[in-house]
């Protein structure tokens, strides 16, 4: 029996340069260009001045894990390999959170401030980011 492929995001215009980036192994975040802010999650106009037109920039990479959760239900046929697995919110460098799959995460004590670095998952025409680890 085939293993069923894993679900994969649809961009929408507004995140189309976040998987742009992830398809060429860049991590990207926005930032406005009016107060300087960073976040993650495209949108059209900063939340902090409302200014529009925000720019993409380029993360280092470099992050911190904030929590975590193991997912013990098997929602999809594709992860049930993979199950438990853990979910994980991750403060980049630059500030932004992201929200992400932890992985190569064995043999480590998850813990908030755990040093982590971002790595990319091939997803057919994609690339997803997700954090191991350093």
């Amino acid at each position: 029996m085939a293993v069923p492929t894993k679900p994969v995001p649809t961009p929408t215009p507004d995140s189309r340069p976040f998987f742009d980036g992830a398809r060429e192994g860049r991590l990207m975040f926005q930032r406005c260009g009016r107060c300087g802010a960073n976040w993650f999650i495209a949108r059209t106009h900063c939340a902090e001045c409302a200014a529009s037109s925000p720019e993409w920039v380029r993360a280092s990479g470099r992050a911190t894990l904030v929590s975590w959760a193991f997912v013990h239900q098997k929602y999809h046929p594709a992860f049930l390999a993979e199950t438990p697995y853990p979910i994980a919110t991750v403060e980049l460098a630059e500030g932004p959170r992201f929200i992400s799959s932890l992985i190569a995460w064995q043999g480590h004590t998850l813990r908030a401030g755990l040093p982590l670095e971002v790595v990319f998952e091939d997803a057919g025409e994609w690339k997803i980011p997700k954090f191991r680890p350093l």
